[in-house]
């Protein structure tokens, strides 16, 4: 367990449910959408964002909620 502890903070996961998929971060039951929609190639995310984003200090993760609150 501790391994697996470790190994799983090295990894960016910081609480329970954390879920990576194919090299992203999803952490919380929320994010269960975008994880339905990235397996089936439906990102919201928009990769001009996601470029914009690097350059910042924001990550693409704490933007999602944003991205959910505005598609309501």
């Amino acid at each position: 367990m501790r391994e697996d502890t470790e190994s799983s903070v090295a990894k960016g996961v910081f609480g329970i449910p954390s879920m990576r998929v194919e090299g992203e971060l999803f952490f919380g039951y929320d994010d269960f959408p975008f994880i339905e929609g990235f397996l089936q190639g439906r990102d919201p995310i928009e990769a001009s964002e996601f470029e914009r984003w690097q350059q910042t200090s924001v990550t693409p993760s704490s933007e999602r909620g944003t991205f959910k609150a505005k598609s309501k």
